[in-house]
């Protein structure tokens, strides 16, 4: 049984590479079910797993001055992977906004 998640998963993103090659068309049916399916219930536990990391490292963090960045990189960064782009889209968001921001100002 973890053999064929493992399997599943390794399809699901070599299927989402593939994908992004053809960003201009729209997401055909099975990957959006891989997305919806497998990527993210995994994005989410990473989300929440970083979101938690970040809670309990912050006063250590906040005390070096680096808690803006690790809040972009740390929460920001996974809960928009999982929530602010289109189901079976992988290359962009809903706001053609990049996956990855770090504003200037930190």
């Amino acid at each position: 049984m973890k053999n064929l998640f493992v399997v599943a998963i390794a399809c699901a993103l070599v299927m989402a590479s593939c994908h992004t090659a053809f960003a201009g068309s729209q997401p055909s049916g099975g990957l959006k079910a891989v997305d919806l399916i497998f990527v993210r219930p995994v994005s989410l536990a990473v989300a929440i797993g970083s979101t938690l990391t970040l809670a309990g490292i912050s006063l250590p963090v906040y005390l070096v001055g680096m808690g803006k960045p690790a809040i972009e990189i740390m929460v920001k960064a996974p809960w928009r992977f999982t929530n602010a782009r289109p189901l079976g889209a992988f290359g962009h968001y809903k706001d053609n906004r990049p996956i990855m921001e770090i504003p200037d100002n930190i």
